[in-house]
């Protein structure tokens, strides 16, 4: 193929009665600055144009529909089946036919396990019983990470920002101060955070990083203790104290600052024994013994997985 630059440029076409932009590929030639035709982009460029249009119209995209089949493990016949379809709709719906309101209700109710559990339960005369059987056990096995799924966000909402690792103890005690400001309007004995708390939190923070950077919140080891994983640091720093108040201003990234509000919006305001319990059934530390060290790769993996 000759040396043609390819290049990505906003167009738009008027589509059901609807102008609609979208990205265009086409082909450049630098030494007669001319465009190119290359047949092999105009089903590209119609595609493009198509996904366009299901995102202006509120309807899922190809991609997304793709990616919830996927998580079920599930081929293209078995999601159909699963959801009351014909056998090929999901295919078409992949390659790029455009679905009706009530079917993309439907594929977006399928994204929830506990709906997608009634759905395959409800066609479950659709497969034979070794399959339906296989389908269930991955659809269960999601459930169980969905109802860990304690944090409400998006990814979206961490484009735009950035983490930088810092010293835990910094994180610690803007988890102490953020805590202690949220609840305070509470009128319960425990509304300053307490030190097994704080670890819980932290350990929190960090598996989010991971999960949404791919890197840590602070470098410092965690471990497992009789309350789920702690970190030594913490430990000498507060471990005798019944609760816990900074006062001090500390400064983290943008994007760590929006992952530690983000959990005590939501971890922080589950009671201790709650966090207690599902720290310790999780796949990060139910196996481990008392003082052993919990891995990094295996809080991201974990935590992807409930936060996919």
């Amino acid at each position: 193929m000759p040396d043609y630059e390819i290049r990505i440029r906003k167009s738009s076409k008027l589509f059901r009665n609807e102008l609609v932009e979208y990205d265009e590929k086409y082909a450049f030639d630098p030494a007669s600055h001319e465009e190119v035709y290359l047949k092999e982009f105009v089903a590209e460029n119609r595609a493009s144009m198509i996904e366009s249009y299901k995102k202006l119209k509120g309807l899922l995209t190809s991609q997304d529909i793709k990616d919830i089949r996927s998580r079920y493990q599930m081929t293209q016949k078995e999601y159909a089946l699963a959801l009351g379809f014909g056998e090929i709709t999901v295919h078409r719906f992949e390659k790029g036919s455009i679905q009706s309101y009530a079917d993309d209700e439907i594929m977006r109710l399928s994204a929830d396990a506990n709906d997608m559990y009634k759905l395959l339960n409800n066609n479950r005369d659709c497969f034979r019983e070794e399959n339906f059987v296989r389908l269930m056990d991955t659809v269960r096995e999601l459930q169980k990470l969905q109802r860990n799924r304690i944090a409400r966000f998006e990814m979206s909402e961490f484009t735009n920002l950035t983490l930088t690792a810092t010293s835990v103890l910094d994180v610690a005690r803007y988890m102490i101060k953020k805590y202690n400001h949220q609840y305070d309007w509470l009128d319960v004995e425990t509304v300053m955070i307490t030190p097994a708390k704080l670890q819980l939190l932290l350990y929190f923070v960090e598996a989010l990083s991971l999960c949404i950077y791919q890197r840590s919140a602070f470098t410092n080891d965690i471990y497992l203790g009789k309350l789920g994983p702690y970190v030594p640091e913490i430990s000498h720093e507060y471990g005798r104290k019944e609760r816990l108040e900074e006062n001090d201003e500390v400064y983290l990234s943008n994007g760590l600052h929006k992952i530690a509000d983000t959990v005590i919006e939501s971890y922080g305001q589950l009671e201790l024994l709650l966090l207690v319990s599902i720290c310790k059934s999780e796949p990060p530390c139910a196996n481990k013994k008392i003082d052993e060290r919990i891995e990094r790769n295996e809080i991201r993996e974990y935590f992807s997985r409930i936060y996919q």
